[in-house]
């Protein structure tokens, strides 16, 4: 018997040494190792931001807010206590990723700190803010990260390839559970400051959406340097959240559309463009013309807006007045090849890329071999026809003036930046086109001056400040159901009108008239940006 129980102990002490041999063997491979490593620790990626989009002054347009999400270690102990934090109509929706039994990033509960295991408190970065600024310009991404509009698209290459990514790391044990106090942090790594430096002032564009959007249903203003054709606010209405843009795909006002950059009938602006080139030809500013109301061009009759006329009138007079036969009158002068030519050298025709694969348009402007009647150089005359342009435009032909005669091209970027303080990669500006004589331009900044501040019941003179320009109602050849014509109306100047710091150009569709609809969102905007240069003077001297 005893025998037998040596032979039995034995042959278990030989499968212990084989048993413990096989252990040894499993502990020691690479794989187990791997294994067990994993299964101890999982990171969690909470958000991953894009490269900044700063305005001239390195002030972010873009991701200025964060959101409050709620890192989630599913365990038994905690998913009831969970479960009791949301309403019914979203339990389901939680219960389904606590099943799931992997770390998950939620919204569903309250932003609060929780006193339960494997639940952490993130602040994630948002990229758009509520009301967000330049959204026209900025654009908006896709599910995936990846730019679709603007300089969001533009320099896709460069966001997507910088900026912070924020993550949630877990220390587990082999059953997932935490390992004990201290086994979850939350890490920030990447570099947040690399991005795009666009012309825009971050105040400049908010006073313009602000005023904008109290008087604009359908419209847009652009802000110019003059002297640099930078391009320092760019509003377009309505404008639309990046972050919902399926809501703005049914409106049928058509929020996604810039029109800043989109070209629409321009009216009596273009006026500007006629005096200049019959100043530089010789003609006589001071010659009087008779405005009757109408005027015969081949036997097509063309009225005047005043239709009982506004009598004998010179071109400055004519200007301020906005008489359409006075430049009638004068187009049937100059000839459409003249016309032609000045629009041509004041931005009118002419495609500006301002970032890559961002343009603004071309617009419209008729070849002067696309003009062979007398009447289709009436029609031009006066802003009429085919003409279209864009409130880019319609602000390069008034700094034309502003600049002494040269047409400066218009600027969106100033560059990037690898550290969000300078620029690394600075794009360098246009040189202008010359458009007309220093002396033409001295006079038409008289003309548009007198315009504003001269004129009765003028709606777009400022208060704080002197200003110029001009306004101008255009024809759309569209109607409403009424049968009365839809009128796209115009405010174009600059202010102060002594030393011109800013061109505007002011768009709204469907107004009443320039002076009634687009002359007080001039005014509006002139007397808040002096009010902001006041107070950044002061500042300056502190």
């Amino acid at each position: 018997m005893s025998k037998r129980i040596v032979t039995v102990f034995s042959i278990f002490c030989v499968l212990m040494c084989l048993l413990n041999i096989r252990v040894a063997d499993l502990t020691s491979s690479p794989e187990l190792k791997e294994t067990a490593q994993n299964q101890r620790s999982y990171t969690l990626t909470a958000g991953k931001a894009r490269g900044k989009i700063y305005d001239r002054k390195f002030t972010p347009l873009v991701g200025n807010t964060t959101k409050t999400f709620t890192a989630v270690l599913p365990q038994a102990e905690t998913a009831a206590a969970l479960l009791e934090e949301v309403d019914d109509s979203r339990r389901q929706e939680l219960y389904q990723l606590l099943q799931g039994g992997t770390p998950f990033l939620t919204d569903l509960l309250p932003g609060e700190d929780y006193d339960l295991d494997g639940i952490t408190s993130v602040e994630v970065p948002q990229r758009y803010s509520t009301g967000q600024l330049a959204a026209h310009v900025i654009g908006y991404v896709n599910s995936d990260g990846s730019g679709v509009t603007g300089i969001e698209k533009a320099y896709n290459d460069l966001l997507s390839s910088v900026g912070e990514q924020v993550e949630v790391h877990y220390s587990l044990d082999g059953l997932g559970r935490l390992l004990g106090e201290g086994s979850s942090a939350v890490t920030t790594t990447g570099d947040g400051n690399p991005g795009v430096v666009l012309t825009l002032d971050r105040e400049l564009q908010s006073i313009c959406e602000t005023v904008g959007a109290q008087y604009i249903n359908k419209g847009a203003i652009v802000i110019m340097d003059p002297s640099t054709g930078k391009l320092l606010a760019c509003a377009s209405f309505p404008s639309y959240d990046p972050d919902n843009v399926a809501e703005s795909l049914t409106d049928e006002r058509g929020p996604l559309l810039n029109r800043c950059f989109a070209a629409f009938p321009v009216g009596s602006t273009f006026k500007v463009t006629l005096a200049a080139a019959a100043l530089d030809m010789g003609i006589d500013a001071g010659a009087s013309y008779d405005c009757t109301g109408w005027i015969d061009v081949s036997g097509q009759p063309f009225k005047c807006h005043l239709l009982s006329g506004h009598g004998v009138i010179d071109m400055k007079k004519a200007m301020v007045e906005s008489c359409n036969t006075y430049f009638i009158n004068l187009g049937g002068q100059l000839g459409a090849e003249k016309i032609v030519d000045y629009a041509q050298n004041l931005g009118f025709g002419r495609q500006t890329e301002l970032a890559p694969g961002l343009t603004s348009a071309a617009g419209l402007l008729p070849k002067a071999s696309e003009l062979p009647n007398p009447a289709d150089v009436a029609n031009l005359s006066f802003g009429q026809g085919r003409l279209l342009a864009t409130p880019v435009q319609l602000c390069q032909m008034v700094a034309a003036v502003v600049n002494g005669g040269k047409t400066p091209i218009p600027q969106l970027v100033e560059g990037t930046t690898s550290d969000g303080v300078t620029l690394n990669s600075e794009i360098p500006s246009a040189a202008p086109i010359y458009a007309m004589s220093e002396t033409t331009a001295e006079t038409l900044r008289d003309f548009l001056e007198s315009a504003v501040e001269q004129k009765d019941n003028m709606k777009a003179k400022p208060t704080l400040v002197t200003a110029a320009g001009k306004t101008a109602t255009a024809q759309t050849g569209s109607f409403d159901e009424n049968g009365e014509e839809i009128l796209d109306v115009w405010f174009a100047g600059y202010f102060p009108a002594e030393s011109p710091k800013y061109v505007v150009s002011v768009m709204v569709e469907h107004g009443r008239t320039g002076n009634l609809s687009a002359g007080p969102v001039f005014a509006n905007i002139a007397d808040q940006i002096t009010l902001l240069d006041e107070i950044r003077t002061e500042q300056a001297k502190h």
